[in-house]
């Protein structure tokens, strides 16, 4: 590569940071894509955080890469809106098309002089760290959109879990219900086809599918068919 010398680097979902001596290589500078609007949720998931927090907007940030890991100064931003029912797969497959849009722009401006690189407003800064499995449990007396939050947040991988009579169960989807509180936490109140009907901290909310252990992901009413699940378990 020092015999090339590139005039940009363009880094996208890289895990690793990049040497003093990488980064000085191009005569433009190193430019990474990173999937928030920066400097919220720096650090290896973003995407995952900004739906388990709530976030109701997200987007991507393109920005000219430092020794300190998402730290550089920004180029561009393109903002985009979290749905209520979107999960990390389908937003990291939004971004993905939204990013792929705004490289080309990002080195074309860069390069002609039209975007000036800005710093990063340190008092905003907050991060969105690699996702744990202490971070994947559910706490079922939190509410209930706190719960659908980490369910999608955390879906399709590595999904959030819980237990069942000491068997772990992913829950791979869920949905907010209008059914009013009832139960104790954790408490399977109801199964149909649309799914279980789970008590938590304030409503209960809609569990469409999940997996048990060593088997496939189904639907509650499937596992009920098959003996595997009933109202009046709990989850804990």
């Amino acid at each position: 590569m020092k015999s090339i010398r590139p005039d940009y680097i363009v880094v996208v979902a890289y895990g690793e940071k990049l040497s003093t001596e990488v980064l000085s290589l191009p005569k433009k500078g190193s430019i990474n894509l990173h999937a928030s609007l920066l400097p919220e949720l720096r650090g290896a998931a973003p995407i995952n955080w900004a739906i388990i927090r709530g976030y109701k907007k997200t987007g991507v940030t393109t920005m000219l890469m430092s020794e300190k890991i998402d730290a550089g100064e920004i180029l561009l931003q393109c903002e985009t809106n979290i749905s209520a029912d979107e999960n990390a797969e389908m937003l990291h497959n939004r971004l993905s098309h939204i990013g792929a849009d705004i490289l080309p722009s990002t080195i074309i401006g860069h390069f002609k002089g039209r975007i000036k690189p800005r710093p990063q407003e340190i008092e905003r800064v907050s991060y969105a760290p690699k996702i744990l499995k202490e971070h994947c449990k559910i706490n079922w007396e939190e509410t209930d959109g706190i719960i659908h939050n980490l369910i999608r947040g955390l879906s399709p991988k590595p999904l959030a879990f819980t237990y069942l009579d000491d068997t772990l169960v992913k829950i791979v989807k869920s949905r907010l219900s209008d059914a009013e509180k009832s139960g104790e936490p954790g408490e399977i109140l109801n199964i149909t086809k649309e799914g279980a009907l789970v008590s938590t901290g304030a409503r209960p909310i809609l569990v469409t599918e999940l997996q048990i252990a060593g088997k496939r992901i189904m639907t509650p009413y499937q596992l009920l068919q098959g003996r595997q699940i009933k109202s009046g378990q709990r989850f804990y």
